[in-house]
């Protein structure tokens, strides 16, 4: 009998498009991908990529001339103060979903607050190279400081023990939220250019942000951030091709010397005009922002003055084609509002004229009062992966044959059983506890049910094939991330090559699990656990973490089996294991992107729940209600309803607006049998709503009119 490892080999040859011996796959987009361990990440190569992109379909995307309400910043040219700040920041009143859902802001940013720098110059002969050597570059507020120094002139550069010569300067105590800026400029000669990488470190030594390359194809940084918290904190300055020290105490603790030269650092605290603008928003609102012109970045703040998102980049590119959200832009962001309140978006880092365009959007499910369908395919597919650079046709082999190849098929049912238990309790138990009350998800396979896709509002995930066959270097990719769910029929990969392989360190088989656990619950579970991730890209998700706020389905880190919540005894299956889940998390810091994302809200008010289905655990299908009949439809004045199934017990009608807003409600008690019930709407704009009806045993759902 094979063994499996020949016999996984076997397979690959079979079912790739090209063969085993051809070169080293490239790793596929690290935003939209869950990529195997220690795979390297050339993050400016991506960066550069995904801007380039975001360009070329901004510039692409037709346009029509649309006349939108234009807001002009107020702030005196002479009190450059004036709404610098989320608390004083410029009120749009009506700007929102239910008024204007777009408006055009034009401000100006000023130069400098403090045009007079301080300068600093670095003795060559310091070693300044940990925490605690680190030279005092202390800053307060509105003041910017200039330092003159070189990397590779420390006794660990390249002339030295060359594990690398670190710059650590201390900046002093930063309040919470305080806007600190580390800009690098490097001169054009001599050659090559320094390439500077920059980041923040607190008093434990921990990294906190990095900036690599500041503005696209300059290897120049420009760190801009906001402390969380505040206490005291340190900057390092570093050439690229080295690493970060293994020990910011230790000046000695790097791997190895990398690119060097001379060098200017201008730190600010609070140094920069910043223009803040504020508006309400729903919950469940999408929220769209790019800035242009002069306004070289977003920072975007909720009512409680969290930072939820905050970038300096434009990453639309990886929005899907169907979106309405903007495309263009020198920063580009979009959020799901989570929570309702006024909300504040400030903008900065230039000097000059610049525009911000703002819109608000509902998704199309919640309009169409449709349900979202997430098909999981497990039996392979021919797929056009060209769309994420992979083979026009991939030829993905199916559950079955990957698991035939490593003499597990006896475990098909146990592997689908626990993968779509995972899917399900993330995707439907889990997220039934966030804020939509009309979250609900039809999760199907290809196992139990009629192959869906193609179907409207059917997205799927494809489980099985190669790395070889779908031409990139991954474990699970997305089509795009899809902030508000507006493309309801995409797909995603989860390949099985690695995950199958008993020799490889992603493999579920190297999991020591405990019983009744058996290898196909093992694996199940790791599949239903990446399905989860890329799901969470397909309906709303940027990664996340890894962070202080726990473990997420949406962090990144290239370890995919840590997402399965295997406790510190390392054990599966044992009482110390985590539920992973969907949460408030950090976004991954190699991203470029900054602030918490609330990862299981986004997916839910992005999916809509016209009707119970069976995966939903709070309610059954067989005993609840059914709404046989509503007339007149559109009405009025007044709305008939007839129940069937009807048991004896509470019923509460309630209606919906397509903002999700409770507009209606009334008790009753049924008695068994048919009931027939009047639902008063003379008092309702003209619209569509949603109409459910609620019993202890179950819901039923149904589109109304109302028309005058």
């Amino acid at each position: 009998m094979e063994s499996r490892a020949v016999a996984w080999l076997a397979l690959a040859a079979v079912c790739c498009t090209v063969p085993l011996s051809a070169q080293p796959l490239e790793a596929s987009n690290p935003a939209l991908s869950l990529l195997p361990k220690g795979t390297p990440v050339d993050w400016a190569y991506w960066n550069k990529t995904i801007a380039a992109q975001s360009r070329m379909r901004a510039a692409k995307r037709a346009t029509s001339v649309q006349v939108m309400p234009v807001v002009r910043e107020q702030e005196p040219a002479d009190d450059r103060r004036w709404n610098d700040t989320q608390n004083s920041a410029e009120f749009i009143d009506f700007f929102g979903l239910d008024r204007s859902t777009a408006v055009v802001i034009r401000g100006v940013l000023y130069d400098s607050i403090n045009t007079d720098l301080g300068t600093l110059v670095e003795m060559p002969s310091d070693d300044n190279g940990s925490i605690p050597l680190a030279t005092n570059a202390e800053i307060k507020t509105g003041e910017r400081l200039k330092v003159s120094a070189e990397i590779g002139d420390g006794p660990h550069g390249s002339s030295g023990s060359a594990t690398a010569d670190y710059d650590f300067y201390y900046i002093g105590l930063i309040n919470a939220g305080q806007l600190l800026t580390a800009q690098i400029k490097t001169p054009a000669s001599p050659t090559p250019r320094l390439d500077t990488k920059v980041g923040l470190y607190n008093a434990s030594g921990n990294l906190l942000v990095y900036d690599d390359d500041g503005v696209e194809g300059d290897p120049d940084s420009f760190l801009e951030t906001r402390p969380e918290e505040t206490g005291e904190y340190w900057i390092l300055v570093r050439g690229g091709n080295s690493d970060w020290p293994g020990d910011p105490f230790d000046p000695g603790s790097g791997p190895k010397a990398g690119s060097e030269g001379p060098y200017t650092l201008t730190l600010g605290l609070d140094a920069q005009d910043v223009d803040y603008y504020s508006f309400d928003l729903e919950a469940g609102n999408v929220l769209s922002a790019s800035a242009e012109d002069e306004a070289r970045s977003l920072a975007l703040f909720d009512d409680d003055g969290t930072l939820r998102k905050a970038t300096r980049v434009n990453w639309s590119a990886l929005y899907p084609s169907q979106t309405p959200l903007s495309l263009g832009g020198n920063a580009n962001i979009a959020i799901v509002a989570a929570t309702p309140g006024r909300y504040a978006i400030g903008t900065t880092r230039g000097a000059g004229d610049y525009t911000i365009h703002l819109s608000v959007h509902r998704g199309p499910l919640a309009l169409a009062m449709a349900q979202q369908v997430l098909f999981v395919d497990f039996d392979g597919a021919l797929y056009d992966a060209t769309n994420i650079r992979g083979n026009p046709n991939a030829q993905l082999a199916s559950l079955r044959e990957m698991l035939q190849a490593q003499q597990l098929e006896a475990e098909e049912d146990a592997v689908i059983d626990a993968a779509m238990a995972t899917i399900h309790e993330n995707l439907a138990a889990d997220l039934s506890t966030a804020r939509n009350p009309h979250f609900n998800i039809d999760l199907r396979n290809s196992r139990d049910h009629a192959d869906v896709w193609g179907d409207p509002y059917v997205s799927r995930i494809i489980v099985g094939g190669t790395q070889q066959a779908l031409g990139r270097r991954t474990i699970g990719i997305s089509e795009s991330i899809d902030v508000g769910n507006f493309a309801l029929e995409e797909t995603a990969i989860v390949l099985l090559d690695l995950l199958t392989n008993p020799d490889h360190e992603d493999s579920p088989s190297s999991v020591q699990y405990a019983a009744p656990l058996g290898i196909g619950d093992v694996i199940g579970r790791a599949i239903g656990t990446i399905v989860s991730h890329e799901a969470g890209h397909l309906f709303a998700n940027f990664h996340t973490g890894p962070s202080d706020y726990g473990a997420d389905l949406m962090n990144t880190g290239h370890d995919p089996i840590a997402l399965m919540g295997i406790g510190a005894d390392s054990v599966l299956g044992t009482a110390d294991d985590v539920d992973v889940d969907y949460r408030e998390s950090e976004y991954s810091r190699w991203e470029r992107f900054a602030g918490l994302q609330d990862t299981r809200n986004a997916i839910a008010f992005g999916l809509y729940d016209t009707t119970p289905t069976a995966l939903e655990p709070r309610f059954s299908a067989t005993r609840g209600p059914v709404l046989t009949a509503a007339w007149p439809n559109p009405a009025s004045s007044r709305l008939h309803i007839a129940l069937a199934g009807a048991q004896n017990s509470a019923l509460r009608l309630t209606l919906y607006d397509v903002l999700g807003r409770q507009v209606h409600a009334q008790d009753h008690r049924l008695r068994a049998g048919e009931a027939r019930l009047v639902v008063p709407v003379a008092h309702l704009s003209s619209g569509v709503y949603l109409l459910r009806a609620e019993t202890p045993h179950g819901i039923a759902a149904r589109k109304v009119v109302v028309a005058r």
